[in-house]
């Protein structure tokens, strides 16, 4: 009280105007657009199949080999977890994934864009050769280059082979839809990562077949 005037009387603001004030602050645009955003952040189902289309698209490989890949890794299951630790539809080991931008490894869309993203890395590295990018894929760029080709790993020659007879099988569908954090920030993140230098680590991290057995 100042002088027997109330703090709102002082400043031309009833008790109901307060009210009316702070209800129309929280209807500001600005309110509005954290409620947007916060909805386009929200998961949504879609087609594994149209993933792999759009990650193909976006790194300039084809979708049969992201596809095959996809098959002899996990069989399209993106809730897949090898011994070994590998994760999701393109099985990505953590550190691979935390990487490559993904901040969700069982998210299929961060999944599937993350591994066309290695894997159009390693397509890069060998000259567009697909039997030594699925070699690399695999068993890690380093196995590829101490041997200067498809390192001799069984599992590693036996999946170089398996990944051929998919892609050169009858096309390939998942057939399965999945709920995806669209628009999310892991998504986003993993276009800030392509051509970095970050890839080129993985030989010397998974320089060997090993990481990958157990699956």
């Amino acid at each position: 009280m100042i002088y027997g005037t109330s703090a709102a009387g002082l400043y031309g603001l009833t008790e109901q105007e307060q009210v009316r004030q702070k209800q129309e602050e929280r209807e500001t645009p600005g309110s509005s657009f954290r409620e947007a955003f916060s909805d386009a952040n929200k998961s949504v189902t879609e087609s594994m199949d149209d993933i792999f289309e759009e990650a193909a698209s976006a790194y300039g490989i084809s979708a049969d080999l992201l596809k095959a890949v996809a098959k002899a890794e996990s069989n399209f299951n993106p809730s897949a977890v090898s011994h070994a630790g590998a994760i999701g539809v393109m099985q990505l080991m953590p550190g691979t994934a935390s990487s490559l931008g993904v901040t969700d490894p069982y998210d299929a869309r961060q999944n599937i864009m993350g591994g066309a993203k290695y894997l159009k890395s390693n397509l890069d590295r060998y000259d567009g050769d697909v039997s030594l990018a699925l070699a690399a894929y695999n068993a890690g760029p380093g196995s590829v280059d101490k041997y200067g080709g498809i390192p001799p790993y069984a599992e590693t020659q036996n999946y170089v082979r398996k990944v051929g007879a998919y892609l050169n099988g009858s096309p390939l569908t998942a057939g399965t839809m999945v709920s995806s954090s669209y628009g999310s920030q892991g998504t986003s993140a993993l276009g800030s990562l392509y051509g970095s230098s970050a890839l080129s680590g993985y030989g010397s991290a998974y320089g060997s077949a090993a990481w990958r057995r157990g699956r």
